[in-house]
């Protein structure tokens, strides 16, 4: 979904709190005492009313101007609600994410000339994972591999990419070992990301 690595360096956030101490668990989660955390179930509802919004929208690229607005506002407020400080590490293997929302009217959204296709992003047992574009009988598949490279930002490394027709290939490209992108993981929990490409394009992936 991306192209291009920019180098940026994004630190871990310090907690200051008078007569407050900061718990994190296994999965990232950081806890302070004394601090109000929003419940779970409110947060719930939002992603609830995300997959609402940007159901009918072509992933995105058939957002009005006003709907738009809305579903960004909802992505902020997720993200400010967002309690887990390491959602660059959030366990991605074996699992598989469907494209809901997306800024951007390149490929990476599904886009392909007028038309809009089913995209999704699965992950294998090790560090590689495939962006697939599925429009009827065509489908596209970009093939890559993954690095996080700390607590909010993950490199992508471009391998090839494939078209195929009725499930035969009919083409196929490999891309220079140039060929960078990297993720900032705003928002990441077993349901939902919320990632940033180095272009600064939005995307928003749940689970099936």
């Amino acid at each position: 979904m991306t192209r291009g690595l920019r180098k940026t360096t994004f630190g871990r956030r310090a907690l200051h709190s008078k007569g407050s101490t900061r718990r994190q668990n296994r999965s990232g989660t950081c806890r302070v005492r004394g601090e109000k955390l929003e419940s779970a179930t409110s947060i719930d509802r939002r992603v609830e009313e995300l997959r609402r919004l940007t159901s009918g929208t072509g992933n995105g690229t058939q957002c009005t101007p006003g709907r738009r607005a809305t579903v960004e506002a909802l992505v902020q407020e997720l993200e400010r609600s967002n309690s887990n400080l390491q959602p660059a590490r959030l366990p991605l293997r074996n699992t598989a994410w469907t494209l809901l929302y997306s800024n951007t009217s390149g490929n990476s959204s599904g886009k392909l000339g007028p038309f809009v296709g089913r995209v999704t992003q699965e992950f294998d047992e090790q560090d590689g994972f495939a962006n697939t574009v599925e429009l009827g009988v065509l489908k596209v598949t970009l093939n890559a591999t993954y690095e996080t490279k700390n607590d909010q930002t993950i490199v992508v490394r471009f391998r090839n990419t494939e078209l195929c027709v009725f499930g035969f290939k009919l083409f196929g490209k490999a891309f220079e070992r140039k060929a960078v992108g990297s993720w900032r993981v705003a928002y990441a929990s077993p349901d939902l990301r919320i990632l940033y490409s180095n272009q600064d394009n939005l995307f928003v992936l749940a689970r099936p």
